[in-house]
């Protein structure tokens, strides 16, 4: 299997692109991916700078030059739940747009017309 990884700010990718064995750079569209393997597996590291919409650009870019089998974004975020401590691991069950609103046509909050109104991760990434 291979794994895309998206990191925001160089603080968020610098500990695993150090960490990658047989380092390769790709220099693509303002980005750099580092390639290789990590505890053995191929993955390939992008970061994307911040944002969604950088976000998306660099999932793009990783779909479309790296094929990997998977996607995960690593990173810093806020969070609501008081049990949250800075370090902790957080793995998302699904994701959902916090900016959209169109329930003035009977979508849910957050739902976007033609989407659903959440995007369910991949159980078998859940589990791992």
């Amino acid at each position: 299997m291979k794994i895309g990884i998206i990191g925001a700010m160089e603080e968020e990718v610098t500990l695993l692109r150090d960490k990658i064995e047989n380092r390769q750079t790709i220099s693509l569209g303002g980005c750099e991916i580092y390639t290789g393997q990590l505890n053995g597996t191929e993955v390939a590291l992008l970061k994307s700078g911040i944002g969604k919409v950088a976000a998306a650009l660099g999932a793009t870019l990783l779909l479309e030059h790296c094929k990997p089998d998977v996607i995960i974004n690593t990173g810093s975020a806020g969070g609501l739940a008081p049990t949250l401590k800075v370090g902790d691991i957080v793995v998302s069950d699904e994701a959902r747009y916090h900016d959209a609103d169109v329930t003035a046509f009977g979508y849910e909050y957050g739902q976007l017309p033609g989407c659903p109104a959440g995007f369910k991760a991949d159980d078998k990434l859940i589990a791992a």
